[in-house]
């Protein structure tokens, strides 16, 4: 709860804190993350109504409206996907922050100090909504502008021109920006192997390279000699990473489903089950164009039949189907 920043206030900033001693010192309230604060302190409470507040992103000035980019902006998108800023600055939220995803484009210093008592290899990515309002820029404000800022980036080569126009796009990503534009996969989808049977043995009756978005109801052959009930299909190739960050895999499958990212088995369900609720992932990382090995099991057995494979991404809270350009065939 924001009520435990009394903790910071007291132990880091040396403050008398907004509660009482007495209530403080009450049970594990002194502990991070220990008993609730919350309705005991005004102050305490005012705070974090305050911080929850802050839940959308400003209009930005130089927009012209809502729907429309001015005409350097709309150049500045277009180098904007070309350079791939969103391989960090990703998705809906323009940023790929995420569990273990510090980046360090080149701007750490020995000034810069250290991560909980250990050397700082990165630092989280920052969203690029609003960013026309928050200068200086950058973890310790050396780049007083956003040209700058972008010159910072040991990674990043591009021209004066291109530069103008980017900084034109990003002084223009607010409330009203759609997402990151990125470039897109180069893959066409997951090599797919179909067996006329649940246990994925013997000659396939069928393969194929595809996305794995399929709906065949209760009486539709997956294709070619594949029978209509009690198939299995084994999908093999790579996963494509749009954007350095945090992914998790969703599996809509009737009936059992497994899907091996790197080698580790991240969604098990090799039972009978219908499709109403998703299976997640655990989470895992990947650097921007990361070729991740994956597999993806799946059998049918008697009712309908549905094997649908989405994906949460850095920067997006919504999952979505796994596009084939971005499914790598073996």
């Amino acid at each position: 709860e924001v009520q435990d920043f009394e903790g910071q206030i007291r132990g880091l900033a040396g403050g008398t804190g907004l509660m009482s001693d007495a209530a403080f010192g009450t049970g594990t309230r002194s502990a991070p993350l220990g008993d609730p604060k919350t309705g005991l302190a005004a102050d305490l409470d005012a705070l974090s109504a305050y911080v929850g507040s802050l839940n959308t992103f400003a209009p930005a000035p130089a927009r012209p409206s809502a729907a429309t980019l001015s005409a350097n902006a709309a150049t500045g998108k277009a180098v904007f996907a070309s350079q791939n800023c969103a391989a960090c600055h990703s998705g809906a939220a323009f940023t790929g922050s995420g569990l273990n995803t510090a980046v360090n484009i080149g701007t750490i210093k020995p000034s810069s100090g250290t991560r909980l008592f250990g050397p700082l290899t990165g630092i989280d990515v920052p969203t690029l909504r609003d960013v026309w309002a928050t200068g200086p820029y950058l973890h310790d404000g050396s780049a007083p502008t956003l040209d700058l800022a972008v010159r910072a980036h040991n990674n990043v080569f591009i021209g004066d021109a291109d530069l103008t126009m980017l900084v034109a796009y990003l002084k223009e990503i607010g409330a009203d920006e759609p997402a990151a534009p990125a470039p897109p996969g180069s893959g066409t989808g997951l090599t797919g192997n179909y067996f006329n049977n649940t246990s994925l043995t013997g000659a396939p009756a069928l393969t194929r390279v595809e996305a794995i978005d399929f709906n065949w109801g209760g009486g539709t052959s997956p294709g070619g000699a594949v029978s209509k009930k009690d198939f299995s299909a084994r999908w093999t190739g790579r996963l494509i990473a749009s954007a350095a960050g945090t992914y998790r895999l969703q599996a809509f499958a009737d009936d059992g489903v497994r899907v091996w990212v790197n080698g580790a088995l991240v969604i098990d369900r090799w039972a009978s089950h219908t499709a109403a609720t998703p299976d997640t992932s655990t989470a895992f990382n990947l650097g921007a164009g990361q070729l991740a090995p994956i597999v993806v099991e799946y059998y049918q057995g008697k009712g309908t039949a549905t094997m649908r494979l989405l994906w949460i991404t850095p920067g997006n809270g919504t999952a979505v189907p796994v596009p084939a350009a971005n499914l790598l065939a073996n």
